[in-house]
């Protein structure tokens, strides 16, 4: 379609970690966009058209910051991973004082370990950056151990659509500013890489039926859509695309061993 140019063209600006994060974004807006210029028709990803203003309207609904985050991440928790970093020699901060992270090595002189939301908040820096476009802002990451080994990672995450809205244009000017996706899923380390399986979502604050029908809906619009383009990505897999994707390049970068803990992330030195 011809807004697909225009938001591919408006992706292409940002860094390799930003665009999996842009690739969700766009998933929902390119998508959604789509269905709306497509009015003409019966069904459009299994949904009636004469249906869609009911999805519209769900997603539109007004969302309590307050209740989907309830441990929230703080903007004073980047300055305790600045110190913690200072520490540990772990070179991860520009002279801005932003997360740099998308280099070949990062130096690091002892182990180091950051709660759950310190890491959350390493996660906002790392991906929006001194380029100014916020994409994406994490609002609440929870690490909690289950029992011996097992994990369960939280994520709640405030998606941005302004600037992707203005690349598709007039077809996306109904479409709410912001979308939130809660994500929940098992996280577990193999080797140097740190995953997630089994992951539910929940979209805004929608009920179980509501949540079922636009999950669905963005399925349908993934699997269409990644013939035509590699980046749009599995909204289902948010977890692995921002979380665990740094936790992974911190620790290959800084050749160490990623250690999950009750609330907690350490990059231990390889002995």
């Amino acid at each position: 379609m011809f807004f697909n140019k225009k938001i591919k063209k408006h992706q292409n600006k940002k860094g390799c970690l930003k665009r999996l994060v842009m690739g969700i974004a766009i998933l929902v807006v390119l998508g959604i966009a789509a269905i709306i210029s497509l009015r003409d028709t019966i069904s459009v990803f299994g949904v009636k058209v004469s249906e869609f203003n009911n999805y519209m309207n769900w997603i539109s609904e007004d969302v309590n910051e307050n209740q989907l985050a309830t441990n929230p991440i703080k903007p004073t928790d980047l300055a305790m991973v600045k110190e913690k970093s200072e520490q540990s020699g772990l070179s991860i901060f520009d002279t801005n004082g932003y997360v740099v992270i998308e280099t070949p090595e990062i130096k690091i002189n002892s182990n180091v370990t950051f709660f759950d939301y310190e890491v959350g908040a390493l996660i906002n820096s790392a991906m929006n950056g001194s380029d100014g476009g916020e994409v994406f802002k994490l609002l609440e990451l929870t690490i909690l151990e289950v029992d011996s080994n097992c994990f369960t990672l939280k994520s709640v995450v405030k998606f941005n659509l302004i600037q992707i809205k203005e690349a598709v244009g007039s077809y996306a000017k109904n479409l709410p500013d912001h979308i939130y996706v809660s994500s929940v899923g098992e996280v577990y380390v193999v080797g140097s890489r740190v995953q997630t399986k089994n992951n539910t979502i929940q979209i805004n604050q929608l009920d179980k039926e509501k949540n079922d029908k636009i999950v669905g809906l963005l399925t349908e619009i993934s699997n269409a859509s990644k013939e035509s383009n590699n980046d749009v990505m599995e909204i289902t897999n948010i977890n692995n695309y921002i979380v665990t994707e740094v936790l992974t390049v911190l620790s290959q970068r800084t050749n160490t061993t990623p250690v999950l803990g009750n609330n907690t992330f350490s990059l231990e030195l390889k002995s």
